[in-house]
């Protein structure tokens, strides 16, 4: 994929500026929760596509 150059220079402003000034990432769920919306995704791709 070639993004065009304003995208491309926005990526890499962005990227530059999060080293600069790293962030935590704040979690909004607890584990248990995330993989059980990944098991039901799973559930529902699985049982649909034959």
């Amino acid at each position: 994929m070639t993004l065009t150059p304003a995208p491309e220079k926005d990526t890499r402003d962005w990227i530059a500026q999060w080293y600069d000034n790293p962030r935590p990432c704040g979690w909004k769920k607890a584990a248990a929760q995330i993989l059980e919306s990944l098991a039901r995704h799973r559930r529902r791709i699985s049982a649909g596509g034959d």
